[in-house]
């Protein structure tokens, strides 16, 4: 099957960063279309974030990576749709985002969470291949 248009998530980790390239490298070898998706987490989910003003801190870092998207697309000779979208559920964006934007692929990276983190917190990744009707394509 030939993809035309690829959604690929990320968040800035090192998992979706080498999501993302996977991703923008499938996607100038088919051709296809890109969107890059960040989704700014609820703050009850953003655990590791310093006391202080998080709301803001979160747009900004989804603000960051969505440059540094647009930095790696145009080095890749690849043009990238950027969205940047929340505080909401991540994997329900993810999903919303692929369907409104008639997205045939799902590309994200997977931290490779495990134990009582997958318990607690679930997997974006695994929630996303569980309701998606969607392909997804997972880089760890």
């Amino acid at each position: 099957m030939m993809y035309r248009h690829i959604l690929i998530a990320t968040d800035g980790s090192k998992p979706s960063e080498r999501a993302l390239s996977a991703g923008l490298s499938l996607a100038k070898h088919l051709g296809a279309e890109v969107s890059v998706i960040v989704v700014e987490a609820p703050f009850s989910e953003t655990f590791d974030m310093p006391a202080g003003n998080q709301g803001e801190q979160i747009k900004q870092h989804a603000a960051s990576v969505l440059r540094s998207v647009a930095k790696a697309g145009k080095q890749n000779g690849v043009a990238c749709d950027c969205i940047q979208v929340g505080p909401t559920e991540v994997h329900d964006a993810i999903i919303a985002n692929a369907r409104e934007r008639g997205c045939d692929l799902i590309v994200m990276g997977s931290r490779g969470t495990s134990g009582l983190s997958l318990e607690l917190l679930g997997s974006v990744a695994q929630k996303v291949l569980t309701i998606s009707t969607i392909p997804v394509l997972v880089y760890r």
